[in-house]
């Protein structure tokens, strides 16, 4: 079951509006955002160009995080091709590197190399 809460349905709201030309109300929605959920100054405006949708866009990006919703605007902005995917180029660890800190702290128990993770060196 998908939830949507208000704080999105304000942001799509806020898009629509921004996408019909009335930056006036789509900036109120966002401010609405901007101050309850997040804290932050309301904006004193909203541009009608593309750095509105910026605008829109990193609101939605940062009030939504971990929602699951980033893939589908992006989509739906055409802006698929900026998402961070394994892309020529660019390093995607497909294992977390571990901190040096913590395979010094495997030291003392005297763990041997077969079972320290890749990248500790064993001490046995």
């Amino acid at each position: 079951m998908a939830i949507i809460r208000n704080e999105e349905l304000l942001l799509l709201r806020a898009e629509a509006l921004w996408a019909q030309g009335q930056t006036g109300p789509a900036l109120a929605d966002l401010n609405i955002v901007r101050t309850t959920s997040g804290k932050l100054a309301p904006l004193a405006s909203l541009a009608t160009g593309a750095a509105g949708l910026d605008a829109i866009m990193y609101e939605k990006h940062l009030s939504l995080l971990f929602e699951g919703t980033r893939w589908v605007d992006m989509r739906r902005w055409g802006r698929i091709g900026q998402l961070p995917i394994d892309r020529a180029g660019q390093f995607v660890a497909k294992v977390m590197p571990i901190p040096q800190a913590e395979c010094d702290a495997r030291r003392p128990i005297g763990a041997p190399a077969s079972v320290l993770p890749r990248g500790c060196e064993g001490n046995l």
